[in-house]
């Protein structure tokens, strides 16, 4: 035998980033929001997740603290897993032009992360069926909802 076959195992060990949608839309989950980014970060380890704040999209105005100290977007280090919390424009009042913008700057911005060797999965606080299906196309989506379970996101994720 020349080589021993292998299993491929999902690993934090590059980090995550967890991107969090501050934008109306997502103002009722705003607690929920901070729960999650707590138990990413228990479970990452402070060192190895990276939470940056924006509000509808991240590439053109995100970062750590306050609004005004906001840059585009950087993506975290090669082979880091990105966590997306956003519903992606569908909670709040946008136009059609509005939202082909959204749709095109989201392109762009998981566009940057893939060329970075990064994994972007989004976390939204809809149903699957509410959820824009050019997101799903970026990315993988998985429903914030109750009746979600591990295995469920496990087989979104593979």
């Amino acid at each position: 035998m020349e080589e021993l076959p292998r299993q491929p195992v999902r690993t934090l060990r590059f980090g995550v980033q967890v991107l969090v949608d501050l934008g109306e839309g997502m103002e009722p989950f705003w607690r929920d929001e901070v729960e999650l980014v707590d138990r990413v970060t228990s479970i990452a380890g402070p060192q190895s997740c990276q939470v940056r704040y924006f509000s509808g999209c991240p590439l053109h105005r995100s970062g750590e603290g306050a609004g005004w100290t906001w840059k585009p977007y950087r993506p975290p280090a090669r082979g880091a897993k990105v966590l997306v919390l956003s519903d992606f424009g569908c909670n709040a009042d946008r136009g059609a032009t509005a939202a082909a913008r959204l749709h095109k700057d989201w392109q762009e911005t998981v566009g940057i992360m893939r060329r970075h060797g990064c994994s972007p999965v989004a976390l939204v606080p809809l149903p699957r069926t509410g959820t824009p299906s050019w997101v799903s196309g970026l990315m993988p989506v998985l429903s914030w909802d109750r009746t979600t379970t591990t295995a469920q996101a496990q087989v979104g994720l593979s």
